[in-house]
């Protein structure tokens, strides 16, 4: 086989101006566009880096501030219930204060009926004893009348008290 010289040379040069041609016009182009687009991925991670970033600092915060919160409500229940007990302790003092009250009250309102029933009991003895005296004055009295007159009054005694 023979080598055909002008045409390898036509290929050779041919190659030699697309390889040029292209590194030229295109592969410079090319070449641009991917270092651009790494340049831009970069950034992009770059950026996602710091949002990352970012976001673990706002949940880092968000996290304190939860705690700061769930703090805070503690605090506040143990306050209310440090309120409720004083409160129930005073309405306990209060309560029993009040029927200590009602409990005088009553006492001293027995005492007062019972002093008035022994007023009103007096004053029915003074009474009868009045009229017994009465009617033992008004008749006469011999030994049999009296002992009569003593054992109605006595009678009637009996009938008052049951």
């Amino acid at each position: 086989m023979e080598i055909k010289w002008p045409e390898i040379i036509t290929n050779i040069l041919g190659f030699l101006l697309l390889f040029f041609g292209l590194r030229r016009f295109a592969w410079g182009p090319i070449l641009g566009l991917l270092d651009a687009r790494r340049e831009k991925i970069g950034k992009d991670f770059a950026a996602a880096a710091e949002a990352k970033q970012q976001a673990e600092a706002i949940r880092a915060d968000y996290e304190s501030k939860l705690r700061e919160i769930d703090a805070m409500s503690r605090k506040k229940i143990e306050e209310a219930m440090r309120e409720a007990g004083r409160l129930s302790g005073e309405l306990k003092e209060k309560a029993r204060e009040e029927s200590n009250a009602i409990l005088a009250k009553a006492q001293a309102e027995i005492e007062r009926e019972r002093a008035k029933a022994r007023v009103a009991l007096r004053d029915d003895m003074v009474q009868m004893v009045l009229k017994g005296v009465e009617k033992v004055l008004h008749e006469r009295l011999t030994p049999g009348k009296q002992e009569e007159l003593v054992s109605r009054f006595i009678d009637e005694l009996e009938g008052i008290k049951a």
